[in-house]
């Protein structure tokens, strides 16, 4: 049921609700502020969602930028260390490492929690000193 385009409250471009027809039921909310809500009237990014996100054709993947202040990215270790500089990263993140392009004397990767400086940085550590490897790093919040 479609309940209202251009909501007199000024909150709410485009309000689709599951039957019953009130927005404490909307299965979809456009918000003035192109904030869009499935399952949620109060989307608090530019996609909110209540519940699971299924991708169900095979080849389709979540897209995620990088460049600066990103949730992933790559970086390369000198002498087996590299600080990565992101607005992205939170006391509160996890934070996933995968070896790109081995190079030097490979070792464990590890951002240690303690090395996180909130919106601001992380380091990514190697065990051997000697590694030169290009990381893929991506940022959980």
């Amino acid at each position: 049921q479609l309940l209202g385009i251009g909501a007199p409250s000024g909150t709410y471009s485009l309000i689709v609700t599951n039957s019953g027809g009130t927005t404490s039921t909307a299965a979809l909310v456009v918000r003035d502020d192109s904030r869009v809500g499935i399952g949620t009237n109060a989307p608090t990014e530019a996609l909110s969602v209540a519940g699971n996100v299924q991708l169900t054709t095979a080849g389709n993947k979540l897209k995620i930028a990088t460049g600066p202040n990103s949730s992933m990215g790559t970086a390369t270790l000198v002498g087996g260390t590299v600080t990565v500089s992101t607005t992205a990263v939170s006391s509160s993140s996890f934070i996933f490492l995968t070896c790109n392009t081995p190079a030097g004397v490979q070792g464990w990767l590890s951002a240690p929690t303690g090395s996180i400086v909130n919106a601001t940085s992380f380091v990514i550590n190697s065990s051997n000193i000697a590694d030169t490897s290009t990381v893929n790093w991506i940022i959980i919040n």
